[in-house]
């Protein structure tokens, strides 16, 4: 094999590769020989084709297992070697192929251009703690509580609160006219949640069954374009007013929440304890993971070509969508919809691939372990789930890479300039989202 590679731009590469017409034409018979053992012709015997026959039939499909194979094999021998940083799967492109001739393809590929990560000792990152009180505790039980519990009419005379369930009448003008896209009718709704105006439950809160009243709020600017910034009048009547009655802890609610081990109010919130902190640690490991990340990227800015951009976005697509029949967002705009993420999700790779080679990061099978049995502690099964896991690879691949980039997020903290937070625990999932 000889190879020839041309730099066509910052990222982009063409090798060359030629391959000896001898090690072409053995393949090419090779494919024959094969083809006339499993191939049936009327009048030969099976498994006994004449070469002359088997390539008269078989030709074609003989010459595109040979060029598949060959090909495969050579590029595979040229990435061995040479180790470029790809930035995309290679494309190939047959040149030459004639029999008595060597066999000529076009390895094009994009590799990531290569750079120096920059000191973590320079980096300023914030790193964010969570300390589970009781009163975290109390709020997810009431939580849980209430979306256990049932719903019944409020006593007459009773003001609506927040988390209320109403029904009501509204009849919304500007100007004196009607806005008939505002108007409901027997609408229910919970108070305080899915405004689609600022302020309207605020409006509500107070008043009681059967009143009618009236309140002006300010059309946001999300409102559609004609009533955007305007006042408008509301003639709001509440028909319905009911709350809900949470579930009492007892024996029924731990049943509701398949706690087969729980029978005490202690045990219960000792199981409570243990949930949120386990959503605690994802939510802060997701937390200081993208923190992390984003300072790296802003010290390292480096170049990276689109073609690494366009397959990753269509990977996030393909998993999204790829088993849809009838995708509401088609392939070809995955660039637009996923393409910032994508962009990311390179760059994070390229530093997370730096960071193990510069302080040679390693995961430990007795680190894995550990990190296995606390994942299977959640189970009710515990050693089956764990024994399960460790045998599967696709599991235990995305393990290891998981415990690899709590490695590189931990060594930075270690070494780069941090500023310390302390956050409640209800707090931590809107930290995540704007992040």
């Amino acid at each position: 094999m000889q190879v020839s590679v041309a730099n066509r731009s910052e990222f982009s590469r063409v090798a060359t590769i030629t391959v000896p017409a001898s090690d072409f034409d053995k393949e090419y018979n090779k494919s024959l020989k094969q083809l006339s053992r499993t191939r049936k012709i009327p009048g030969f015997r099976p498994g006994n084709l004449p070469k002359p026959i088997t390539e008269r039939y078989f030709g074609s499909e003989a010459m595109k297992e040979a060029l598949n194979s060959i090909t495969d094999r050579n590029y595979r021998e040229y990435l061995k070697e040479k180790q470029p940083n790809l930035a995309c799967r290679p494309t190939i492109q047959l040149t030459q192929v004639e029999f008595g001739k060597d066999l000529i393809f076009d390895l094009s590929y994009d590799e990531f251009a290569e750079f120096e990560l920059k000191s973590l000792e320079d980096l300023q990152v914030t790193r964010t703690f969570c300390e589970i009180t009781d009163n975290d505790v109390n709020d997810v039980i009431s939580n849980i509580q209430r979306q256990l519990g049932h719903l019944e009419d409020v006593a007459e005379g009773t003001a609506v609160e927040n988390g209320d369930f109403l029904k009501i009448n509204s009849s919304p003008t500007i100007d004196g006219e009607p806005v008939s896209e505002y108007k409901l009718n027997n609408a229910s709704i919970v108070v305080g949640t899915g405004e689609v105006i600022p302020g309207f439950s605020d409006q509500l809160l107070g008043h009681k069954n059967g009143e009618k009243f009236e309140f002006e709020l300010k059309l946001p600017d999300t409102a559609p374009e004609k009533y955007r910034e305007k006042i408008m009048k509301f003639e709001v009547e509440i028909t319905e007013h009911r709350r809900i009655v949470p579930h009492e802890i007892n024996s029924e609610l731990f049943k509701l929440l398949k706690l087969k081990e729980t029978t005490t109010v202690e045990l219960f919130r000792d199981e409570i304890r243990r949930n949120i902190t386990r959503e605690r640690d994802n939510l802060l490991s997701q937390i200081n993971q993208a923190r992390v990340f984003k300072a790296l990227r802003e010290a390292n800015p480096v170049a990276i070509p689109d073609s690494a951009v366009k397959e990753r976005a269509e990977a996030i697509y393909d998993d999204i969508f790829g088993k849809q029949k009838n995708p509401s967002l088609k392939r070809n705009d995955a660039v637009k919809v996923f393409g910032q993420r994508a962009e990311s999700l390179v760059r994070d790779g390229l530093l997370m691939d730096a960071l193990t080679s510069k302080y040679e990061i390693k995961v430990t099978e007795q680190s894995l372990d550990e990190y296995i049995h606390r994942i299977a502690s959640a189970y009710e099964e515990p050693e089956q789930v764990f024994h399960h896991l460790k045998k599967d690879r696709r599991s235990m691949a995305n393990f290891g890479g998981t415990l690899a980039l709590n490695s590189a997020v931990d060594l930075v903290f270690s070494k780069a300039q941090v500023t310390q937070e302390n956050v409640e625990f209800g707090k931590l999932a809107d930290i995540y989202r704007s992040l």
